[in-house]
Protein backbone atom coordinates (compact mmCIF):
# COMPACT_ATOMS: atom_id res chain seq x y z
CA UNK A 1 0.00 0.00 0.00
CA UNK A 2 1.57 3.27 -1.13
CA UNK A 3 1.47 6.55 0.76
CA UNK A 4 2.44 9.96 -0.56
CA UNK A 5 2.61 13.52 0.64
CA UNK A 6 3.22 16.99 -0.69
CA UNK A 7 3.69 18.49 2.76
CA UNK A 8 6.78 20.39 3.74
CA UNK A 9 8.74 19.05 6.67
CA UNK A 10 9.05 20.80 10.00
CA UNK A 11 8.37 24.20 11.37
CA UNK A 12 10.75 27.13 11.48
CA UNK A 13 13.72 26.00 13.59
CA UNK A 14 16.03 28.11 15.66
CA UNK A 15 18.78 30.01 13.87
CA UNK A 16 21.30 29.67 16.71
CA UNK A 17 24.56 27.88 15.94
CA UNK A 18 26.39 26.01 18.72
CA UNK A 19 30.04 26.85 19.22
CA UNK A 20 30.98 23.29 20.09
CA UNK A 21 29.46 19.81 20.04
CA UNK A 22 29.06 17.36 22.91
CA UNK A 23 28.84 14.42 20.52
CA UNK A 24 30.42 13.69 17.15
CA UNK A 25 27.59 11.37 16.08
CA UNK A 26 23.95 10.80 17.01
CA UNK A 27 22.54 7.41 15.96
CA UNK A 28 18.88 7.32 14.94
CA UNK A 29 17.59 3.77 14.42
CA UNK A 30 14.73 1.31 14.98
CA UNK A 31 15.68 -0.66 18.06
CA UNK A 32 13.82 -3.88 17.32
CA UNK A 33 15.42 -4.07 13.86
CA UNK A 34 19.10 -3.37 14.49
CA UNK A 35 19.85 -2.56 18.15
CA UNK A 36 21.65 -5.84 18.94
CA UNK A 37 23.05 -6.39 15.44
CA UNK A 38 24.11 -3.79 12.88
CA UNK A 39 23.68 -0.65 15.00
CA UNK A 40 25.44 -2.25 17.95
CA UNK A 41 28.42 -3.12 15.75
CA UNK A 42 28.45 0.36 14.21
CA UNK A 43 28.34 2.02 17.62
CA UNK A 44 31.21 -0.13 18.91
CA UNK A 45 33.32 0.62 15.82
CA UNK A 46 32.71 4.37 16.18
CA UNK A 47 33.64 4.34 19.87
CA UNK A 48 36.75 2.26 19.19
CA UNK A 49 37.79 4.91 16.66
CA UNK A 50 37.53 7.58 19.35
CA UNK A 51 34.34 9.09 17.92
CA UNK A 52 31.98 10.37 20.62
CA UNK A 53 28.68 8.72 19.77
CA UNK A 54 25.25 9.04 21.36
CA UNK A 55 22.99 6.00 21.30
CA UNK A 56 19.63 5.48 23.01
CA UNK A 57 20.31 2.31 24.97
CA UNK A 58 16.74 1.17 25.44
CA UNK A 59 15.58 4.08 27.56
CA UNK A 60 11.94 4.02 28.56
CA UNK A 61 10.04 6.55 26.54
CA UNK A 62 8.54 9.60 28.19
CA UNK A 63 8.56 13.37 28.11
CA UNK A 64 11.86 13.70 30.01
CA UNK A 65 13.63 11.14 27.81
CA UNK A 66 12.24 12.80 24.69
CA UNK A 67 13.74 16.13 25.74
CA UNK A 68 17.06 14.41 26.48
CA UNK A 69 17.13 12.80 23.05
CA UNK A 70 16.29 16.04 21.25
CA UNK A 71 19.00 17.79 23.28
CA UNK A 72 21.50 15.12 22.20
CA UNK A 73 20.51 15.61 18.56
CA UNK A 74 21.13 19.35 18.85
CA UNK A 75 24.51 18.75 20.50
CA UNK A 76 25.76 16.39 17.77
CA UNK A 77 27.97 17.28 14.80
CA UNK A 78 26.64 14.46 12.60
CA UNK A 79 23.41 12.45 12.67
CA UNK A 80 23.42 8.98 11.15
CA UNK A 81 20.00 7.55 10.31
CA UNK A 82 19.72 3.77 10.02
CA UNK A 83 16.72 3.09 7.82
CA UNK A 84 15.50 -0.49 8.26
CA UNK A 85 12.36 -2.47 7.45
CA UNK A 86 10.28 -1.34 10.44
CA UNK A 87 11.82 2.11 10.91
CA UNK A 88 8.74 4.09 9.83
CA UNK A 89 6.47 2.15 12.18
CA UNK A 90 8.10 3.94 15.12
CA UNK A 91 6.72 7.40 15.83
CA UNK A 92 9.76 8.03 18.06
CA UNK A 93 12.13 7.38 15.16
CA UNK A 94 10.07 9.73 12.99
CA UNK A 95 9.98 12.48 15.62
CA UNK A 96 13.76 12.23 15.98
CA UNK A 97 14.11 12.34 12.19
CA UNK A 98 12.11 15.56 11.97
CA UNK A 99 14.30 17.11 14.69
CA UNK A 100 17.47 15.95 12.90
CA UNK A 101 16.41 17.59 9.65
CA UNK A 102 15.53 20.79 11.48
CA UNK A 103 19.07 20.81 12.93
CA UNK A 104 20.43 20.27 9.44
CA UNK A 105 18.50 23.30 8.25
CA UNK A 106 19.24 25.60 11.19
CA UNK A 107 22.71 24.51 12.34
CA UNK A 108 24.22 22.95 9.24
CA UNK A 109 24.36 19.55 10.94
CA UNK A 110 25.67 16.80 8.70
CA UNK A 111 23.05 14.09 8.11
CA UNK A 112 23.78 10.77 6.45
CA UNK A 113 21.33 7.88 6.00
CA UNK A 114 22.20 4.20 5.99
CA UNK A 115 19.75 2.07 4.01
CA UNK A 116 20.05 -1.21 5.87
CA UNK A 117 18.49 -3.93 3.73
CA UNK A 118 15.92 -1.48 2.34
CA UNK A 119 15.85 0.29 -1.00
CA UNK A 120 16.49 4.05 -0.93
CA UNK A 121 13.71 4.49 -3.49
CA UNK A 122 11.20 2.80 -1.15
CA UNK A 123 12.06 5.29 1.58
CA UNK A 124 12.10 8.24 -0.82
CA UNK A 125 8.77 7.41 -2.47
CA UNK A 126 7.16 5.92 0.65
CA UNK A 127 6.63 2.51 -0.86
CA UNK A 128 6.44 -0.94 0.66
CA UNK A 129 6.81 -1.06 4.46
CA UNK A 130 7.36 2.71 4.60
CA UNK A 131 4.14 3.50 2.76
CA UNK A 132 2.23 0.98 4.83
CA UNK A 133 3.53 2.45 8.08
CA UNK A 134 2.56 5.99 7.08
CA UNK A 135 -0.89 4.80 6.01
CA UNK A 136 -1.35 3.19 9.44
CA UNK A 137 -0.22 6.40 11.14
CA UNK A 138 -2.89 8.26 9.17
CA UNK A 139 -5.50 5.96 10.70
CA UNK A 140 -4.04 6.21 14.19
CA UNK A 141 -3.62 9.99 14.10
CA UNK A 142 -6.81 11.08 12.34
CA UNK A 143 -6.86 14.31 14.29
CA UNK A 144 -3.19 15.14 13.64
CA UNK A 145 -2.67 14.61 9.93
CA UNK A 146 -0.18 17.50 9.82
CA UNK A 147 2.27 15.54 11.97
CA UNK A 148 1.86 12.42 9.82
CA UNK A 149 2.51 14.39 6.65
CA UNK A 150 5.54 15.98 8.29
CA UNK A 151 6.88 12.48 8.98
CA UNK A 152 6.33 11.46 5.38
CA UNK A 153 8.05 14.57 4.04
CA UNK A 154 10.99 13.99 6.41
CA UNK A 155 11.43 10.42 5.16
CA UNK A 156 11.48 11.61 1.56
CA UNK A 157 13.91 14.42 2.33
CA UNK A 158 16.33 12.22 4.26
CA UNK A 159 16.30 9.54 1.57
CA UNK A 160 17.46 12.13 -0.97
CA UNK A 161 20.65 12.80 1.02
CA UNK A 162 23.95 11.15 0.15
CA UNK A 163 24.16 7.94 2.15
CA UNK A 164 25.28 4.34 2.37
CA UNK A 165 23.11 1.51 0.94
CA UNK A 166 23.67 -1.91 2.53
CA UNK A 167 21.87 -4.86 1.00
CA UNK A 168 23.94 -8.02 0.55
CA UNK A 169 27.56 -7.24 1.43
CA UNK A 170 30.23 -7.82 4.05
CA UNK A 171 28.90 -5.80 6.98
CA UNK A 172 32.23 -5.54 8.79
CA UNK A 173 33.86 -4.01 5.72
CA UNK A 174 30.82 -1.80 5.19
CA UNK A 175 30.96 -0.52 8.78
CA UNK A 176 34.71 0.11 8.49
CA UNK A 177 34.11 2.30 5.46
CA UNK A 178 31.39 4.31 7.23
CA UNK A 179 33.54 4.80 10.32
CA UNK A 180 36.55 5.89 8.26
CA UNK A 181 34.49 8.50 6.41
CA UNK A 182 32.97 9.84 9.62
CA UNK A 183 36.39 9.91 11.30
CA UNK A 184 37.72 11.95 8.37
CA UNK A 185 34.88 14.42 8.77
CA UNK A 186 35.37 14.75 12.52
CA UNK A 187 39.13 15.31 12.21
CA UNK A 188 38.81 17.62 9.18
CA UNK A 189 35.62 19.65 9.76
CA UNK A 190 36.48 22.01 6.88
CA UNK A 191 35.76 19.11 4.50
CA UNK A 192 32.13 18.11 4.08
CA UNK A 193 31.25 14.42 3.93
CA UNK A 194 30.34 14.94 0.28
CA UNK A 195 33.93 16.03 -0.38
CA UNK A 196 35.35 13.14 1.62
CA UNK A 197 33.10 10.78 -0.33
CA UNK A 198 34.09 12.12 -3.75
CA UNK A 199 35.60 9.62 -6.26
CA UNK A 200 39.11 10.31 -4.96
CA UNK A 201 38.32 9.41 -1.35
CA UNK A 202 36.23 6.38 -2.22
CA UNK A 203 39.04 5.21 -4.49
CA UNK A 204 41.57 5.74 -1.71
CA UNK A 205 39.57 3.66 0.75
CA UNK A 206 38.86 0.92 -1.80
CA UNK A 207 42.45 0.73 -3.01
CA UNK A 208 44.06 0.34 0.41
CA UNK A 209 43.32 -3.40 0.84
CA UNK A 210 44.49 -4.28 -2.70
CA UNK A 211 48.34 -4.13 -3.07
CA UNK A 212 50.18 -2.69 -4.79
CA UNK A 213 48.59 0.68 -5.59
CA UNK A 214 49.73 4.18 -6.36
CA UNK A 215 47.38 7.09 -5.68
CA UNK A 216 47.84 10.46 -7.32
CA UNK A 217 45.72 13.59 -7.02
CA UNK A 218 45.19 15.32 -10.37
CA UNK A 219 43.68 18.79 -10.74
CA UNK A 220 43.02 20.80 -13.87
CA UNK A 221 44.96 23.78 -12.46
CA UNK A 222 46.03 24.99 -9.01
CA UNK A 223 42.77 26.80 -8.33
CA UNK A 224 42.01 28.26 -4.93
CA UNK A 225 41.42 25.54 -2.37
CA UNK A 226 42.67 22.66 -4.52
CA UNK A 227 46.11 22.45 -2.95
CA UNK A 228 44.64 22.68 0.56
CA UNK A 229 42.18 19.92 -0.22
CA UNK A 230 44.89 17.73 -1.77
CA UNK A 231 47.03 18.21 1.32
CA UNK A 232 44.10 17.22 3.55
CA UNK A 233 43.65 14.05 1.48
CA UNK A 234 47.36 13.29 1.84
CA UNK A 235 47.14 13.81 5.60
CA UNK A 236 44.12 11.50 5.88
CA UNK A 237 45.85 8.72 3.95
CA UNK A 238 49.11 9.17 5.85
CA UNK A 239 47.21 8.92 9.14
CA UNK A 240 45.60 5.71 7.91
CA UNK A 241 49.01 4.29 6.98
CA UNK A 242 50.42 5.02 10.43
CA UNK A 243 47.44 3.52 12.26
CA UNK A 244 47.14 0.56 9.88
CA UNK A 245 50.71 -0.65 9.18
CA UNK A 246 49.41 -3.77 7.47
CA UNK A 247 48.05 -1.52 4.71
CA UNK A 248 51.25 0.42 3.99
CA UNK A 249 51.82 -1.26 0.62
CA UNK A 250 50.49 1.73 -1.33
CA UNK A 251 52.18 5.01 -2.23
CA UNK A 252 50.76 8.52 -2.36
CA UNK A 253 52.28 10.69 -5.07
CA UNK A 254 52.36 14.49 -4.72
CA UNK A 255 49.45 16.44 -6.25
CA UNK A 256 49.86 17.07 -9.96
CA UNK A 257 48.45 20.13 -11.70
CA UNK A 258 47.62 19.89 -15.42
CA UNK A 259 47.77 23.18 -17.32
CA UNK A 260 47.10 22.27 -20.96
CA UNK A 261 43.67 22.91 -22.47
CA UNK A 262 43.31 19.25 -23.43
CA UNK A 263 44.10 18.11 -19.91
CA UNK A 264 41.81 20.77 -18.46
CA UNK A 265 38.94 19.53 -20.60
CA UNK A 266 39.57 15.96 -19.50
CA UNK A 267 40.24 16.52 -15.79
CA UNK A 268 38.51 19.76 -14.87
CA UNK A 269 36.71 19.65 -11.51
CA UNK A 270 37.28 15.92 -11.01
CA UNK A 271 39.68 13.67 -9.13
CA UNK A 272 41.25 10.57 -10.59
CA UNK A 273 43.59 7.81 -9.48
CA UNK A 274 46.39 6.15 -11.35
CA UNK A 275 47.10 2.44 -10.66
Amino acid sequence: MAWSTDAAAGSSPSSSIPISYKYDVFLNFRGEDTRTTFTSHLYTALRNKGIKTFIDNGLKRGEVISRALFKAINESRISVIVFSENYAASTWCLDELVEILECRESKGQMVRPIFYKVKPSDVRHLRGAFGEALAQHELDFKHDTITVRRWGAALSEAANLSGWPCMDQDESRFIKRIVNEIADQVSNPELSLDEIRDPLMVTAIDLIPSPPSVLQVIWSRPAEGHLKRANVVAEILATHALSNPEDNHWILKPPTFIESNLAKEKYDSTSHYLP
